[in-house]
């Protein structure tokens, strides 16, 4: 029990850290941070994406609750 616990609490501070970086890095180079490619795909375009599906995850859990599926 307190290993999971751990292991949230380690990941969330991961998450954190990774989240505070992507912004900080977003905001300092703004244009040319995001022209970077990675898999052969800029990496604005995959922030986009990425953003996109999570606010269609996010979408769905709200309507779920809301009308309780």
């Amino acid at each position: 029990m307190l290993n999971k616990y751990l292991s949230k609490k380690i990941v969330y501070k991961f998450l954190n850290y990774f989240l505070f970086i992507l912004i900080g890095l977003t905001f300092l180079f703004g244009r040319s941070f995001m022209g970077l490619y990675l898999f052969g795909f800029r990496f604005g375009e995959l922030l986009v994406g990425f953003s996109l599906l999570f606010w269609f995850i996010a979408l769905g859990i709200f309507i779920s609750n809301k009308y309780n599926f």
